[in-house]
């Protein structure tokens, strides 16, 4: 039996030009913290398309806490991705 530490992600996942409302798993592996989205079989995260907000247990509690922190405000949010110059290099 392998114990894994395991935090849930709130923040938003980009679709299309949208920032849509989104939680998916950090499990820690060794030393190093790896993204995961199990919702869309990612094993790791894809680049770009996740934004954290916070990071935080799985209680009710929390998780209501953190909905009120993090998405007040935001219910009309847009993304626009922006290709850095720095990747193109």
């Amino acid at each position: 039996e392998q114990n894994m530490q395991a935090k849930l992600v709130t923040g938003f996942r980009i679709n299309g030009d949208k920032l849509v409302r989104h939680r998916w798993v950090s499990v820690k592996q060794g030393n190093t913290w790896i993204q995961v989205d199990p919702t869309f079989g990612e094993a790791t995260l894809q680049p770009g398309q996740h934004l954290a907000l916070a990071i935080h247990g799985d209680s009710t509690a929390e998780i209501a806490l953190v909905d009120e922190a993090v998405f007040t405000g935001l219910v009309n949010a847009n993304a626009t991705w922006i290709r850095s110059s720095l990747a193109t290099r």
